[in-house]
């Protein structure tokens, strides 16, 4: 099943950060505590082909595959269908690029 977003949504990978069970002051944290981040990074998988963003026109759309967003992370919505998930994100929520 191959998913292609519309209307200026750009799906997307989320990338899990590595995460610390112990605080700076040595309080053990249960299993699955995830702290709170107000960003997340992403990898590009692919874009709507109206989105407005110049990194994303439709003339580049091969090229954005791989590229790494930071977005805004209560802004990813997750959609599952038949068994498999996806991210998406509107065009307006992706705060930067990440570059090498």
């Amino acid at each position: 099943m191959r998913f292609s977003p519309l209307n200026r949504n750009i799906h997307i990978e989320l990338k899990s950060s590595e995460d610390e069970h112990t605080t700076e002051s040595g309080l053990l944290l249960p299993e699955d505590y995830k702290p709170k981040s107000e960003y997340a990074l992403a990898r590009v998988i692919d874009v709507a082909p109206d989105c407005k963003l110049s990194v994303f026109d439709s003339s580049a759309r091969l090229r954005t595959s791989g590229m790494y967003v930071v977005v805004l992370e209560s802004m990813v919505e997750e959609i599952t269908y038949a068994g498999k998930t996806f991210h998406v994100v509107l065009e307006n929520h992706v705060v930067g690029l990440l570059q090498s």
